[in-house]
Formats: C-alpha cells, sequence, structure tokens
C-alpha cells in the first residue's frame, strides 16, 4: 500500500507498521471526520461566506500557534518587494546609462538618428531604453493584482498554543521544532522537547528567543516565492511540472484508495504552499488538511481555493538580464487561473492550517487523525528530518500510507543532511514498510 522510487527526485511510499509505534496495518475506513477534529476550540471568526455577491462554500483557515495573526507582515512584505523592484529598476538604469554612453563612444561618427536600414545608431541603449520602459510598466500594473491576492482574509484562530511555549523559541518558516523520538505516541509530541533526550533542531540553543513563527519574515515568505508558485501551480506555464509532480502523487491515492471510500479518507499535506496539490486530491473526493508555515502563500492560497483569484503576472520580467535569446519573451504573460477553481469544484472536502508542521501536528489530539500523509518538495526543509519523521508516524492511523516526492536538497538550516540510502534506513527504522523506493 505504499512505494519509494528513486527517480529525478526522491519518491517515497510508506506504509506505518507496528515495528516501532506499536500502530498494525491500515485499510479500515473511518467515516468522515470534520476538517478539524477535536483538536482546537475556534476563539475568533472573521466570517464572510459571500464574495462579489456570489455565496461560495467556505475552504476554512485555521491559525494554530499564534494568539493573532498580524497581517501587516502583508503590508510589509509588499513594501519589501516593492524596494526590490525599485532597485531592479535602477540598475536597469545604470545599465542603460552605461550603454549610451559606450554607444556614443563606439558611434560617435554617427548620427543620432536611425540609419538607412531603419536601426538605431545607439543600438543597445536605444533597445535598452525601449525595455526599461515596458518593464516598468508591467511591473507596476502586476502590483495592482499581487496587492489583491496579498489582502487580509477569513481564518479561525485555533488554539490552545504549544504545550511547551518555550518549545517554539526561534521558530521560522523553514525551522522545525524539537521532538522525542524516543516516545512518538506519548500525548504531546512536543512535551518532550526540552528532556536530556530531545532532538536537536536549533544551531544555538542559548541564543535562542522565543518568536512568533507564523510572522516571522523569511526568504521563503516572500512575494517573489507567491509569484513563482502561482506560475507553476495555477497557470499553463507549469503544466508540465504538475503532471510529473502533483499529478504522481494523486495517481498514487487513487492506487491507494478506491473512489468510493475515498469520501472517508483524511490526508494532511505540510508544506501546501498555494495548495494546488491538495485541492487537486480534493477534486478526488478526499478530505484533505493543507498545512503552511508562510503567511503570504496562505493570503494567496485564499483567494485562489475560494474562486477569487483572477489575473495576469509577468514573471519573467523579474529575471535577470541573462541567457536570453529573444527579448520580446520576457513580456510573456501567465494569466491564472488557467481554469475555474474554488471550492464548488471540489468533490471532496479542504481546510487549511496556517501554523508550523511540528507544533501544529504534535499534540496528542493530532495522533492517529489522518490516514495518509502527502509530501512533496517538502522534507528537505526540515532542520532535523527525524522530527518530520517522528510526527508524521504521529498523525497517521494504524498502517496509514506516507507518500513522498522531490528532492534531498537539504535547506542551509539542515543540521543532519542524510543520503537517500541512509535517509531509507532511517524511515524503515522508524517503523514505516517501504512499498516502493
Amino acid at each position: 500500500t505504499a512505494s519509494i522510487r528513486l527517480q529525478v527526485w526522491l519518491s517515497i511510499i510508506v506504509t506505518v507498521s507496528d515495528t516501532i509505534s506499536g500502530k498494525a496495518d491500515f485499510h479500515s475506513m473511518q467515516e468522515r471526520d470534520a476538517p478539524i477534529q477535536n483538536t482546537t476550540v475556534p476563539i475568533m471568526t472573521r466570517n464572510t461566506n459571500y464574495y462579489g455577491g456570489v455565496h461560495r462554500p467556505r475552504v476554512p483557515f485555521f491559525a494554530v500557534g499564534a494568539p493573532v495573526i498580524d497581517f501587516t507582515s502583508l503590508v510589509h512584505a509588499m513594501k519589501e518587494h516593492r524596494e526590490s523592484i525599485s532597485t531592479s529598476l535602477k540598475n536597469l538604469d545604470r545599465s542603460y546609462r552605461i550603454a549610451r554612453a559606450s554607444d556614443y563612444y563606439m558611434f560617435r561618427d554617427t548620427d543620432d538618428d536611425d540609419n538607412d536600414d531603419g536601426l538605431s545608431s545607439l543600438p543597445l541603449s536605444s533597445s535598452l531604453e525601449r525595455r526599461i520602459e515596458r518593464i516598468a510598466t508591467l511591473l507596476e500594473a502586476d502590483m495592482l493584482v499581487l496587492e489583491s491576492l496579498l489582502d487580509p482574509f477569513d481564518l479561525i484562530h485555533a488554539l490552545p498554543e504549544p504545550p511547551d511555549s518555550s518549545a517554539s523559541a526561534a521558530r521560522q518558516c523553514e525551522h522545525s521544532t524539537y521532538t522525542d523520538a524516543s516516545s512518538p505516541n506519548d500525548g504531546d509530541v512536543a512535551q518532550h522537547a526540552h528532556n536530556d533526550n530531545a532532538l536537536p533542531s536549533t544551531n544555538d540553543d542559548s541564543t535562542a528567543t522565543e518568536t512568533d513563527y507564523i510572522n516571522t519574515p523569511s526568504s521563503y515568505d516572500s512575494v517573489m516565492h507567491a509569484i513563482s508558485h502561482i506560475v507553476r501551480d495555477w497557470t499553463i506555464l507549469g503544466k508540465d511540472v504538475r503532471k510529473s509532480t502533483y499529478t504522481w502523487c494523486v495517481d498514487e491515492l487513487h492506487e491507494l484508495y478506491e473512489e468510493n471510500v475515498r469520501s472517508k479518507t483524511k490526508v494532511l499535506v505540510p508544506g501546501a504552499g498555494l495548495a494546488r496539490l491538495s485541492y487537486d486530491i480534493a477534486l478526488s473526493g478526499f478530505n484533505v488538511d493543507a498545512n503552511e508555515c508562510s503567511l503570504v502563500m496562505s493570503a494567496v492560497a485564499h483567494k485562489f481555493l475560494h474562486g477569487i483569484a483572477d489575473g495576469s503576472l509577468h514573471p519573467f520580467c523579474y529575471d535577470s538580464l541573462m541567457n536570453e535569446v529573444d527579448s520580446q519573451l520576457r513580456y510573456e504573460e501567465a494569466v491564472f487561473p488557467e481554469e475555474d477553481t474554488g471550492p464548488d469544484h471540489m468533490v471532496g472536502t479542504m481546510s487549511y492550517t496556517i501554523g508550523d508542521f511540528i507544533l501544529a501536528y504534535s499534540p496528542a489530539a493530532k495522533h492517529m487523525s489522518f490516514d495518509s500523509v502527502v509530501t512533496c518538495f517538502f522534507i528537505d526543509t526540515a532542520t532535523n528530518v527525524y522530527e518530520y519523521i517522528t510526527i508524521i508516524n504521529h498523525v497517521l492511523r494504524d498502517g496509514g500510507t506516507w507518500v513522498n516526492l522531490g528532492p534531498l536538497q537539504w535547506h542551509r538550516n539542515a543540521l543532519i543532511t542524510p543520503s537517500a540510502d541512509e535517509l531509507k534506513i532511517m524511515i524503515h527504522s522508524m517503523g514505516f514498510t517501504i512499498n516502493k523506493w
């Protein structure tokens, strides 16, 4: 019922066994639960079911682990993006001035008017001048689109706080937290954070300070990353990439679960980003909980999942002027979404949880709450990948299945960087039966 395959990326499907966790085999489907069951108590809801006067079924967005989501971070993200664009345009202007001076030097004996063949006597600087003007116009148009995508959105603050608030020290979007692999099913996994056997997950514990891990900025929690994800996940330009990644994950779930049981099957998708993979799984009839730590990604995902994201961007205008064959291709437009989206189209159900994966899913209430976990380009974001394996084991029901696809391009915060064969041994040792590798 599970698979691990080594292709261009590490593709894994594993099944929880009773080796470590005390779990037996699975495939007994339970009745579909609510998107979030017995885990949190909503204490504040901004509830609006109408978008543009059209009633739509809601995809609930939950915030876990922080008393209040600070939406001003979205404003700051846009401010940083605008400053970055301004810097890029200044650099282009500098290139233009250098090119113009060079053109004048090289063609100083030529009139500034067009030559007989219709070409400017200042070939490079004239072209750069036109390009800068056009790029500036397109980027300003993109700003208006991005500002609408990063509007504050409706969510439910779902608490309680993590069991040990000090365990959330120095949290950032790409960092994981302390867990005790020796007792993965003993109540809250995170409660073992500071015992003598805790897994190392920060570079220097003595300098750790308590941080709101949702609102802490990081390179991933940026507008530029959101742009690249929009193009990959929700435009025609990313279709081939999605086919080789997301479609593979969905097909594996289809092999595992017949259509008549999918509505009773709960699937967790950590590192969901803009939620295209989660959305595709829900389209197949599954009950999906997407998890993401980035507020920027969550804000944009909210618009797509409610069918109110509609527009276009010019992603290649953000690239540096290198390796170009045809400069006109830089202005190519990426229209989104490529197809009508929103919860109206889902056969299954879906929820979206904003918060760190470790802290959000380590509580005892999350124990054995999912039939399957699907990770795509996610596990190499771990500080200590043992933590991710522990939490995945923790949330899976008896015989539950973990489907993984992605590289082992460990992030710079990683404290351990196992190879594929070493990771295979680690996963097996943690109580999983490897069905495909």
